[in-house]
């Protein structure tokens, strides 16, 4: 009776210690069981139309590139236009794999296939981590890798619509100064070839076919006017000012400004396009 006592004892013992590494067990196989990888949208390459061998991807500094690569070939990276290297690139594998080129320009060429490495580079706007991919030569190959990227898109989008507001405001301003100089918009010809860098550039040229008007940028200089004749010598000629106007009161075909060493050519266009100057 005691013999059978100890028996139910120590079994109920054991069942007692053993559940617990049981449902370790379970849990550890749980805590270990793989999840799937998601892939970031912004991480896939998109191909150029008509060639699949040259990509591009979104930026973004928390997520990784693939580059598919092949032995005995080059793949060109091509970083942003407003960056280039701080520091040489950083690669996992630098016997089995070959890095060059900078500042934005970027080289990469495996020695063999069946290889995968990373790919570190540090610029002065941005980082970039890349999961190098060296294949068979019928495997999946980019040639050429470049970037879009969402900060520059916006800031393009904003100097674009800045530009935009600056011509209307310079078109109200035109519309100003013509209607101050008594002028018919629909009587004007701006066929006028301007040529020349000096400060005193003018920004406009048009005439009504009666008088010569000359838009004048923001400047402090006042050039002296010579009407150029047919035989090519300059006359000097009067001109009147009104706001951000000179008005020479006579159809010029050739005009030249000019103070000191530094002037401004500015001819009418004939019917074919060409000009005076040569």
């Amino acid at each position: 009776m005691k013999l059978s006592s100890h028996i139910v004892s120590v079994a109920l013992l054991s069942a007692i210690f053993m559940t617990p590494h049981v449902q370790s067990a379970s849990v550890q196989k749980s805590i270990t069981a793989r999840k799937p990888v998601l892939i970031d949208a912004a991480a896939e390459a998109i191909p150029v139309p008509m060639e699949n061998r040259i990509v591009r991807y979104t930026y973004s500094p928390d997520i990784i590139f693939r580059v598919f690569t092949q032995p005995n070939r080059h793949t060109f990276i091509e970083l942003g236009e407003d960056e280039g290297l701080t520091e040489e690139p950083k690669t996992g594998d630098s016997i089995q794999w070959r890095v060059s080129g900078g500042p934005r320009n970027i080289y990469v060429k495996p020695n063999r296939e069946g290889i995968e490495t990373s790919l570190t580079i540090v610029t002065n706007k941005r980082s970039y981590i890349f999961q190098l991919i060296s294949g068979k030569r019928e495997s999946k190959l980019y040639q050429k890798v470049s970037f879009d990227y969402p900060d520059r898109i916006a800031e393009i989008r904003l100097r674009q619509d800045n530009a935009a507001a600056v011509r209307v405001a310079e078109d109200d301003r035109l519309r100003e100064q013509v209607l101050a100089a008594n002028v018919s918009p629909a009587e004007l010809s701006f066929e006028f070839d301007i040529s020349g860098d000096a400060t005193f550039k003018p920004t406009a040229a048009y005439t009504d076919g009666k008088a010569t008007y000359l838009r004048m940028p923001n400047s402090q200089d006042s050039p002296a006017v010579f009407l150029i004749e047919d035989d090519g010598s300059p006359s000097l000629i009067n001109y009147k000012v009104k706001g951000e106007l000179i008005v020479v009161e006579r159809v010029a075909q050739h005009l030249l400004l000019k103070l000191g060493k530094a002037e401004v050519k500015i001819s009418k266009r004939k019917p074919n396009h060409s000009t005076f100057w040569r």
